[in-house]
């Protein structure tokens, strides 16, 4: 055991770790194995001097994966029937990288439904989530699913949520807040099986299920979405028999919020019609599989693996316009450093994701104003700039100032620490300069960068007519600085150090001195953060008290 540190070889259950389950013999480990996976065993048999461990919760199925997964690095025997226990036993165990692979494992899962899966296909990976919601208030695997399901059809949704939701009566609060969270623009269908519910019912009184219906559902976005709902709804109330007092309370409640933009003084305007739109908050390490290396992208990639990874993130799902492929492209460069990008780039493979999704094409202005260094990715903006199936001569006029920017604890402060809305608009010369926006940031609570999001919203005059509000346009969001633009979309979410005093976002830092190093970080619930692989370009360093004309921007995508 010469590859074993040497710190292990006095623990007296080396090689003779019991895991005791509810079913047959205790199963066998080597304690040092497992010690060098989980701080917690560690500590067990090291410093509490165990030799057994009490495994009764966890199926046997679960523990043998566990146990291969400490020796190898890898799940392959997790199952969607020990897909929950590996999970729990990655948690309670404390072994972040086991964490990461059981994500990975639902998003592969995730990979393979469409709107043709079955309905039992579905509901693994939202009691997956619920479960996750419910028992540890974290939510990586309801953000995985929520992605996934928000390309399913209306029709699949409806199907999916009434077969999911059939006995009302019984369904938890916590599966509720999930199937709101995952209907996102199509919530309505959560309330119209509150009413069809409510309707079989002989005797009108509120289950539990139906309580959090009322609880968690924006009753205002499911109004405007399906106008005829509000009629039933309130003739639902009308009939409600034997309302205590707390049931009052919560219908008092809903009816408030949904009438909330009524009585707020806003200058005689209305909160939008607008459903909330996702900010993309992506990672290169997130995207695609191939090319990965103990979590990160490799540096010094080999040209065949380096242009196999370069047309898999070209096709990749995450990105929905060529603004996004191009900061893709580039942040990729930046990360791996590799001068051979333009040589290995297929601008074939470029034109033909944009045909098939039928893009719009990126105006020339844009890579003026890109944070273009000439050595690493200069040339690649060449290769965009000489296609004209690719850009456009146009210039961008519709620039929208979110936020003034004055100093990095202004930035951090309003952007990272504490929740916040931002009202903008574009300038005269947009076509869509008589709409007004609304940027809503959510905090990293204690510095998790789990709990950081963005979405925006479109806020509209009253009286509104639903079938005359123009589509909601694509808006594409970054920093300027030095009236440079650096986009965020491939920046992931923010960190910072056990202080919560040093921020970094992506390419950006927020603070003096060397990057956060990885031991110093506040990891996420699964013991991941999307950008602790550096860029090989040094990060972005903000020095706002000397900087004029930083802003957080964003511009409307053709």
């Amino acid at each position: 055991s010469s590859g074993i540190n040497a710190e292990y070889g006095g623990a007296p259950s080396h090689g003779n770790l019991a895991f005791n389950v509810a079913d047959g013999d205790p199963i066998m480990a080597n304690s040092i194995i497992v010690s060098l996976n989980s701080p917690v065993i560690d500590d067990l048999t090291t410093n509490l001097h165990q030799n057994s461990l009490e495994a009764e919760d966890f199926s046997r199925s679960a523990v043998d994966c566990f146990i291969e997964a400490c020796y190898t690095g890898e799940i392959e025997a997790v199952t969607v029937s020990n897909f929950r226990d590996v999970v729990k036993m990655g948690h309670v165990f404390n072994i972040s990288w086991l964490s990461a692979r059981c994500v990975g494992y639902l998003e592969k899962y995730l990979d393979k439904l469409d709107n043709t899966s079955r309905n039992s296909d579905l509901m693994l990976p939202v009691n997956e989530a619920v479960y996750q919601l419910s028992s540890t208030k974290k939510s990586v695997f309801l953000d995985k699913v929520t992605l996934k399901f928000s390309r399913f059809s209306e029709q699949k949704l409806g199907y999916f949520f009434r077969e999911y939701l059939s006995d009302l009566a019984a369904i938890t609060a916590c599966m509720i807040e999930c199937c709101i969270a995952i209907a996102q623009s199509h919530v309505y269908i959560i309330l119209e099986i509150f009413l069809e519910h409510m309707k079989k019912k002989e005797e009108k009184v509120l289950d539990t299920g139906s309580r959090a219906v009322l609880n968690k559902i924006d009753l205002d976005s499911c109004f405007k979405r399906k106008p005829e709902l509000h009629g039933r709804f309130f003739s639902l109330l009308d009939n409600i028999t034997g309302v205590n007092q707390e049931d009052f309370k919560l219908i008092c409640s809903s009816f408030k919020r949904a009438t909330v933009t009524v009585s707020a003084p806003r200058k005689h305007r209305e909160i939008s019609v607008s459903e909330l739109v996702q900010v993309p908050l992506y990672s290169l390490d997130d995207s695609y599989e191939n090319g990965r290396n103990n979590g990160g992208i490799r540096l010094h990639l080999q040209r065949a693996v380096a242009k196999k990874v370069l047309n898999c993130l070209i096709n990749s799902k995450e990105i929905t316009n060529l603004y996004m492929m191009f900061d893709a492209i580039t942040t990729w460069h930046m990360k791996t450093g590799d001068e051979r990008l333009a040589d290995l780039l297929d601008i074939n493979i470029v034109i033909g994701r944009k045909e098939k999704e039928q893009w719009g094409r990126v105006r020339a202005d844009f890579f003026r104003r890109y944070h273009i260094d000439e050595i690493l990715h200069g040339a690649v903006s060449d290769i965009f700039l000489g296609c004209d199936k690719l850009v456009s001569k146009d210039y961008m006029s519709n620039i929208a100032v979110i936020c003034d920017i004055s100093s990095t604890d202004q930035f951090v402060n309003e952007m990272f620490k504490k929740s916040n809305r931002f009202l903008f608009k574009f300038p005269k010369t947009s076509p869509i300069a008589n709409q007004e926006f609304e940027l809503i940031i959510t905090a990293s609570e204690d510095g998790n960068p789990d709990s950081f999001n963005m979405q925006w919203r479109r806020l509209l005059d009253k009286p509104v007519d639903c079938d005359t509000i123009p589509p909601l346009p694509i808006l594409h969001f970054a920093i300027r600085l030095y009236d440079k633009l650096y986009p965020i979309s491939w920046c992931g979410k923010p960190i910072c150090d056990k202080t919560r005093e040093r921020w970094e976002w992506g390419y950006f830092k927020f603070h003096y001195g060397d990057p956060i190093k990885e031991n110093d970080m506040i990891l996420g619930s699964d013991g991941y953060v999307n950008w602790k692989i550096r860029c090989s370009w040094p990060v972005v360093s903000f020095n706002f008290f000397t900087v004029s004309r930083n802003q957080l921007v964003c511009w409307q995508v053709d």
